[in-house]
C-alpha cells in the first residue's frame, strides 16, 4: 500500500481540536487550561491560514534500502516558515511529523503513524500532539483508532478529530525538547535552499530563516569517513529503531568504557542522497580478534535526549546498522512509546524477541516473548486440522519467526507466528497463526506473561 499520494491530504486537515474531558472539567481560568486552549486555537487558525499559502515540496526515494524507503518534505510559508512537515513510507508503514512554528520556534508538534493490522482488513491510525512553552513540553494528547484499510484519508482525519484530546503523561527529562525540534525543523528548511529555494526567493536566509538557530545547532555531526562518537560515548542507537516520538531507541554498545570506536569502525560506500552514512560501527565487521573487552557488547533501551541507556535488554545484536546480511533488528513501538518489542531476525527464524515497558522515564528490564508466542502457536496448530498438526505434536523441529507485530500502550498486541521447517515443501512444513492478547511483565529474567489471548490458524497453502 502506498500512502504517499495521501500525504498532503493528511497534512492540511486539522479542522477542530477538542480539549480532553479532564481539561474541560477544570476551571477555564486555570492557567494551564488557558494555555492549552490558547495553543489549540492558534494551531487551528495557523493550519487553516497556512494551507492557503505558498507550499514548497521535495521528495526522495531509496529503492536500494531494505526495506525501500520514500521520504517527503514540505514547507508552508507565511510570515517566514509556518509549518514544516516530513513523512516517510516503508513496508506499508507511514510516518508523518508536523512542526508548527510561532516566532521561529516550534510550539506544537504533531506525530502521525499509519500501520496495517494483521487481519489485512484494517489499519491503525495513531496521533499525538505536543505543546511547548519556552522550549519544553507542557501538554501531550494522544489518540488511536482502527479503520477499514480502504478508508480514504479524509475519513480517518474525521475519526481522529472526534477522538483527539486524550491527555497522556509526559516523560521526565524533556526540558529543551522543543528547542531540538526547532533546530531539526530549520534543518529541513535549509535542505530546500540549494534546490527550489534558489528560484523561489531572492533572499532565502534573511527572510525565510529569520530567527532560526545557527545552522549546526542541535544537529548531530555528519558521519563522514573519519567520524567517531564523542568522547565518553558508550552506546549508539541502532538505526531506524527509534520510537514514534524519537525520544527513545534500541541501543548497542557497552556498559563500561572507554570504548575504542576506531577498532569497531567500518567505512562503507555512501548511500546516494543520504549524507553521513558511510561509516558504521559493529563487532561483526572487524578483521581479526576484537580484544580489549570489545566482545562484551550489549543492547539497551536508550534515552536519545541524554544519550544514556535506561536498561539492558535481553537480545544480542552486534552493531548500529539495522541489518547485517541475514541478521536484522526491528523495534515495534506502541504509539506513545510506553512499551516496545525488539526482535532480532536470522535467516530462518527470529533469534531474539523481548518486550520492555517505559514508565516515568525508567525501564526495569525486558522479558522474552518468543517462548509464550511459540507455545500459543503450537497449541493452536495441534488443535486444528492443519497438515502441520501431527508433525508439531510429534515434536518435529520447526523454526519460528515473529512478524506483523502491532503493539498498544497497555500491552495489547497482535502478531503472526510462523513455523517452518527450512527447505521442507511437503504439507505441514509451514504454518501461520495469528495471535492476539495482552503481555504483562513477569519476574526478573522470566518470559513475559501472555494473558487473554486468542488464536486463528491460517489455512494451509502451497503458495508461500
Amino acid at each position: 500500500m502506498d500512502y504517499r499520494l495521501s500525504f498532503f491530504c493528511v497534512l492540511i486537515v486539522i479542522s477542530t481540536i477538542c480539549l480532553p474531558a479532564s481539561l474541560e472539567a477544570q476551571d477555564a481560568s486555570e492557567p494551564r487550561t488557558e494555555r492549552v486552549q490558547e495553543f489549540s486555537a492558534r494551531l487551528v487558525e495557523q493550519d487553516s491560514r497556512s494551507t492557503r499559502s505558498e507550499t514548497l515540496r521535495q521528495s526522495r526515494e531509496f529503492p536500494d534500502f531494505l526495506p525501500s524507503l520514500s521520504q517527503e518534505f514540505s514547507l508552508r510559508l507565511g510570515k517566514g516558515v509556518e509549518v514544516v512537515t516530513e513523512c516517510s513510507s516503508a513496508e506499508d508503514v507511514y510516518d508523518q511529523r508536523d512542526y508548527f512554528m510561532h516566532e521561529s520556534k516550534v510550539y506544537a508538534h504533531r506525530i502521525l503513524q499509519i500501520e496495517p493490522c494483521v487481519d489485512g482488513k484494517t489499519k491503525r491510525i495513531s496521533e499525538s500532539f505536543v505543546f511547548f512553552e519556552n522550549g519544553s513540553p507542557f501538554y501531550r494528547s494522544s489518540s488511536s483508532t482502527r479503520v477499514p484499510v480502504k478508508t480514504p484519508v479524509s475519513d480517518f482525519i474525521k475519526v481522529k478529530i472526534q477522538t483527539l484530546g486524550n491527555e497522556v503523561a509526559l516523560q521526565p527529562g524533556l526540558d529543551g525538547w522543543g528547542d531540538k525540534l526547532t533546530s531539526h525543523a530549520f534543518g529541513i528548511a535549509r535542505t530546500f535552499r540549494e534546490g527550489i529555494g534558489r528560484y523561489t526567493l531572492e533572499d532565502w536566509d534573511t527572510w525565510l530563516l529569520k530567527g532560526a538557530p545557527p545552522e549546526d545547532a542541535g544537529v548531530p555531526a555528519m558521519k563522514g569517513r573519519d567520524w567517531l562518537p564523542p568522547a565518553g560515548t558508550l552506546v549508539l542507537p541502532v538505526r531506524e529503531s527509534e520510537s514514534p516520538d524519537r525520544l527513545f531507541a534500541v541501543g548497542w554498545g557497552y556498559e563500561k568504557g572507554p570504548v575504542d570506536w576506531t577498532r569497531l569502525a567500518h567505512v562503507e560506500a555512501a548511500s546516494p542522497g543520504l549524507l553521513g552514512s558511510n561509516v558504521t560501527f559493529s563487532t561483526v565487521m572487524v578483521d581479526g580478534p576484537l580484544g580489549d573487552g570489545l566482545d562484551d557488547d550489549s543492547n539497551f533501551l536508550l534515552n536519545q535526549g541524554t544519550g544514556k541507556p535506561l536498561c539492558r535488554i535481553g537480545i544480542h545484536y552486534h552493531g548500529e546498522r539495522r541489518r547485517f546480511n541475514h541478521d536484522g533488528l526491528i523495534a515495534h513501538w506502541s504509539p506513545n512509546a510506553s512499551c516496545v518489542v525488539a526482535i532480532v531476525t536470522a535467516k530462518w527464524f527470529t533469534e531474539y524477541g523481548q518486550i520492555a515497558w517505559i514508565k516515568d522515564g525508567k525501564c526495569e528490564g525486558s522479558h522474552d516473548v518468543i517462548e509464550p508466542l511459540k507455545n500459543a502457536g503450537r497449541s493452536a496448530i495441534e488443535k486444528s486440522k492443519h497438515p502441520a498438526a501431527k508433525r508439531v505434536s510429534a515434536g518435529e523441529d520447526y523454526s519460528y519467526t515473529l512478524s506483523n507485530i502491532l503493539l498498544e500502550d497497555d500491552g495489547r498486541f497482535e502478531a503472526v507466528v510462523v513455523g517452518e521447517i527450512p527447505k521442507d515443501d511437503t504439507p505441514g512444513g509451514f504454518f501461520e497463526v495469528i495471535i492476539e492478547g495482552v503481555f504483562t511483565p513477569a519476574g526478573k529474567d522470566e518470559p513475559a506473561i501472555l494473558r487473554t489471548h486468542k488464536t486463528r490458524v491460517l489455512p494451509y497453502s502451497t503458495n508461500r
